[in-house]
Formats: C-alpha cells, structure tokens, sequence
C-alpha cells in the first residue's frame, strides 16, 4: 500500500511539475518545475525505500556462486557510461553542425535576396541611363 501511494504521489507530482513548465508564464516555470519533478523523485525513492523490508542475517551465499560477477557488473556500468557520455558529445556535436548549418542558409537567402535586389537597381539605373540616352 505504501509504495502504490508513493508512485501515485510521485505520478502526480511529475505530471504536474509538466503542467507548470507548459502552462506557466514568466522566467520561474523552469525553477519551480525542477523543484516539483525533483519532490516527486524524492517522494518516489522515499516511498519504495519504506517499503523495502531487510532481513537481517538474510541468505548467505557463496560469492562464486552469484550470477554476476562484481568485475563484469563494473565493465557493464562502465561501457554504458562511456556510451551515454559518447551520445552526448554527438548530440552536442550535431547541434552544433546543425546550428551553424541554420546560419549559413540564413546568411545564403539573405545574400541572394540582396543580389536580386542589388541586380534590379542596377537594371534600373541602366534603364534611366540608356532612357536618356535615346531622348
């Protein structure tokens, strides 16, 4: 009963963390929905920690008998580490690319939209020049 009111409550306080930084106007949604997701992560690890039930003296177990190993469990923890750290440097790296990429399709339509301006002036000035020319 305990952890089912802990998830609902966490639920409940995700949700509306979601709520507040959509729906809130002004420069604080983002502090205040931090602070509101975070209680809600809090209220999450409370709540499966009270009901966690420890026996004390437990099982004891040979440690060559366990199916994983502490020295693959580190391989496993550090290989997925360095892949998350690896997608993000790539996700910093495409963002980047892709940022600079917006600026220089910016920079190229306004340069072409300057030349076609630059070249109807021209034509026109022409006009004037050979307009006069002829009279």
């Amino acid at each position: 009963m305990g952890l089912a009111a802990a998830f609902l409550g966490a639920r409940l306080l995700l949700t509306g963390a979601f709520h507040i930084h959509v729906r809130m106007p002004g420069r604080g949604r983002t502090a205040l929905s931090v602070g509101v997701a975070a209680l809600g992560i809090v209220v999450l690890h409370f709540g499966a920690m009270t009901a966690t039930t420890l026996v004390p003296g437990g099982v004891v177990m040979n440690p060559g008998l366990h199916p994983v190993q502490p020295l693959n469990l580190a391989r496993v923890v550090g290989l997925v580490t360095a892949t998350i750290v690896v997608a993000l440097v790539a996700a910093a790296l495409l963002d980047r690319l892709l940022t600079d990429l917006r600026g220089l399709t910016q920079a190229t339509r306004k340069g072409i939209a300057s030349s076609v301006a630059t070249d109807a002036a021209a034509r026109s000035i022409v006009r004037a020049i050979v307009g006069r020319g002829r009279a």
